[in-house]
């Protein structure tokens, strides 16, 4: 299932960036054409990483990876006195991408014990936006 998410990020990408941006609640953020795609780029980093973490080790913890690219455009949205509230944005991302994946294993799962099974392993997985909630903020 998450590799056929991974097949279909952008689809989830279109889903997920545009009510994440507004959910950041800033106008001058969504008044510039390249800061939203560079908000648009690094969702959709985060939201691969988490995909492919979570094909390579099921159920395991993802820790965030907030790397240069990242720390530029938070420095740049500093620099021109944006404030852009990430939580709310993650939250509403995490909010839609659990539906997809709920979506998708209601739809490959017939077997009502082996879809428990499965949303028992993953929904530890949604620690990972409050870890990077975490991480950007300290």
């Amino acid at each position: 299932m998450r590799q056929r998410l991974l097949t279909e990020t952008d689809a989830l990408i279109d889903a997920v960036a545009r009510p994440s941006l507004v959910a950041q609640n800033d106008p001058a953020l969504l008044a510039d054409a390249s800061l939203v795609e560079e908000d648009r780029e690094l969702n959709r980093s985060d939201v691969v990483q988490w995909l492919t973490a979570n094909v390579q080790q099921p159920g395991r913890r993802v820790e965030p990876y907030v790397g240069p690219r990242t720390m530029a455009y938070i420095n740049d949205l500093v620099s021109r006195g944006i404030a852009p509230d990430f939580a709310d944005a993650w939250r509403v991302a995490l909010g839609i991408g659990w539906r997809r994946w709920l979506e998708e294993c209601v739809a490959d799962c017939a077997d009502p014990a082996l879809l428990v099974g499965v949303l028992d392993v993953t929904a530890p997985a949604r620690s990972f936006v409050s870890a990077s909630i975490s991480s950007t903020s300290a």
